[in-house]
């Protein structure tokens, strides 16, 4: 996780580099929420579909494409960004790292 030192940018991650934050993780976890509304979203989703006869697989579609929808022109968003930023000389390890960050969080889509 990037952050900025005295002696500039860092890509270090902040619980090594402080380790008394550690016990907010016990606070503050962020995926258990996720988790749970994407578990009663999909639960009340599946419900509806019962109610009206929309067979399983053309839930799973539709779901499917509702989430593929966002992801296809983020993924292609990101790759000209990358593609623009390498040709004015970021490097890639910055580029990899920016990378990381902005597209790591879509693995939680699958679930």
């Amino acid at each position: 996780m990037p952050w900025i030192a005295e002696d500039g940018l860092r890509l270090d991650h902040m619980l090594a580099v402080q380790p008394w934050t550690q016990w907010l993780t016990l606070l503050f976890q962020v995926m258990p929420v996720f988790f749970l509304v994407g578990g009663y979203s999909n639960a009340a989703s599946w419900d509806a579909a019962q109610r009206s006869g929309t067979p399983y697989g053309n839930w799973v579609a539709d779901r499917a494409r509702r989430l593929i929808g966002p992801v296809v022109p983020l993924i292609l968003a990101w790759a000209a960004i990358a593609f623009v930023f390498r040709r004015f000389g970021v490097s890639y390890e910055m580029i990899k790292h920016g990378s990381i960050l902005a597209l790591v969080p879509m693995w939680f889509l699958v679930v």
